[in-house]
This record gives C-alpha cells, sequence and structure tokens, in this order.
C-alpha cells in the first residue's frame, strides 16, 4: 500500500503524531514532528508545499518522508502534549525514534515505526 492509498485508511475522529524526515543529498538530515487527523495527508501536502508550516518544511519539498506515527489521541491538546515531550531531550533520527517508541510505551500507546516495518503496540504485541 502506498502513501496515497493511506490517506482514506486513517480514522478522522481520533489525532495522531508524527514524525517526518527528509532525505536530501549532500544536506543535513532534518526530522519534523507534528500532531495531526491525517498523517498520510500532512506529509503530502508538505511535500507539495501546499501544509501551513514553517518554511523549514516548506524548503525541503518534496523530499519528506513519514517515519514514525505514534497514537491515536482522543484530543488535540492530547497529541500536542506528546509532540512536545516527544521533541525534548531529543536530537536526530535515533533519538527521536528512540524517544519516540519510549513515550509510546509509557502511555501505552500504538507506534508504527518505518524502520522496524510494522506496528508495534509498544508493551503488548507486534503485530505485521
Amino acid at each position: 500500500m502506498n502513501l496515497k492509498e493511506n490517506v482514506n485508511e486513517i480514522r478522522n475522529d481520533k489525532f495522531f503524531c508524527f514524525m517526518m524526515v527528509n532525505f536530501i543529498p549532500n544536506q543535513k538530515i532534518n526530522t519534523y514532528i507534528a500532531e495531526t487527523q491525517n498523517p498520510y495527508q500532512s506529509v503530502i501536502l508538505h511535500n507539495k508545499g501546499n501544509a501551513k508550516c514553517s518554511k523549514s518544511t516548506k524548503s525541503a519539498a518534496p523530499n519528506w518522508e513519514l517515519n514514525m506515527i505514534i497514537g491515536p489521541f482522543n484530543y488535540i491538546e492530547e497529541a500536542f502534549d506528546f509532540a512536545k515531550d516527544w521533541k525534548s531531550n531529543s536530537r536526530g533520527i535515533p533519538s527521536r525514534r528512540k524517544r519516540g517508541q519510549d513515550l509510546a510505551r509509557e502511555k501505552d500507546l500504538i507506534c508504527w515505526d518505518k524502520e522496524v516495518k510494522s506496528i508495534i503496540q509498544i508493551g503488548k504485541k507486534i503485530i505485521k
């Protein structure tokens, strides 16, 4: 299933945190963590340069890739607080991946990690 096919698979009554990574040859690899109701749609918008986002994400378009999704959250405030915690004390892809997984484990949330290529319900089981 590709990114565009996943857009309609997300429930729009819940919120999610996600991490995007951009890979531009010969440049620093950047990460971006945010909250949304549809992470797949957010990545598509960022890559088109249409998202209401910071200059840094627009300048990296169309090179953003979805790296992690964590959730679901019932309220945007919960997702916002989680994203804020996720960003704190973490820099770079390995650190942010570990921080996201650790927070998901603490809060008993589902974590999709591109590097693991599966959905991890941390603390419970792995669903492939």
